[in-house]
């Protein structure tokens, strides 16, 4: 007795759908940054994309889910580090990451329609906007207990410190108010600073 296949769960099927989001998700981006978060549309991406509509939304249920995963593609989120990393080299592993994210052109023209995003106040948007805090809150709040465990650190340091003091900077250089001319020797200053605050 033959087997039907079905075509959807191809190899190729699933190439197709893989280049059918790519090219959503690059044309969203390019309305991204050149008209702000308001001209991210389902009209205008199939417009841009070529990708027809009904396809778009079998892959996002709602424009505003869609507007999310356009910023996804943006903002990357910083690598997980590795729980046996002393202090010092996850700190600086963090910030090296930060730094080349920041670096980043299309980060860095994409940054006014992300600052636009966060004032339209849309509840996909702030959720997305209180995942990433959390997870920079948590990661550093992980990082900083390291350091006053391994005697680095004094024990009253906290996560608001780190916060103004390791990525207030990411929103200057993000900005492109100062230029990278290297993202490993910018994000080692900013921990010797950091660090000569806070040492016992």
């Amino acid at each position: 007795m033959s087997q039907t296949t079905n075509p959807a769960a191809t190899p190729a099927a699933d190439q197709r759908v893989a280049r059918s989001r790519a090219a959503v998700l690059d044309a969203g981006v390019e309305l991204l940054v050149e008209c702000g978060p308001q001209a991210v549309t389902v009209d205008a991406i199939v417009q841009r994309s070529g990708v027809a509509k009904t396809t778009i939304y079998r892959h996002w249920g709602s424009r505003e889910d869609l507007v999310v995963d356009v910023i996804r593609e943006v903002v990357k989120p910083t690598p997980a580090l590795r729980a046996d990393l002393p202090f010092e080299e996850a700190l600086r592993t963090l910030m090296r990451a930060s730094c080349t994210q920041a670096a980043d052109d299309r980060l860095r023209r994409a940054f006014p329609a992300l600052l636009l995003a966060k004032a339209q106040a849309q509840p996909a948007l702030e959720r997305l906007r209180e995942e990433t805090q959390d997870d920079h809150h948590s990661r550093l709040e992980e990082i900083l207990r390291r350091g006053v465990d391994e005697g680095h650190l004094r024990p009253d340091v906290t996560v608001q410190d780190a916060i103004i003091q390791l990525m207030a900077p990411m929103v200057l250089l993000t900005c492109g108010f100062h230029d990278l001319d290297d993202p490993t020797t910018t994000a080692d200053r900013i921990v010797d600073l950091f660090l000569s605050s806070h040492r016992p």
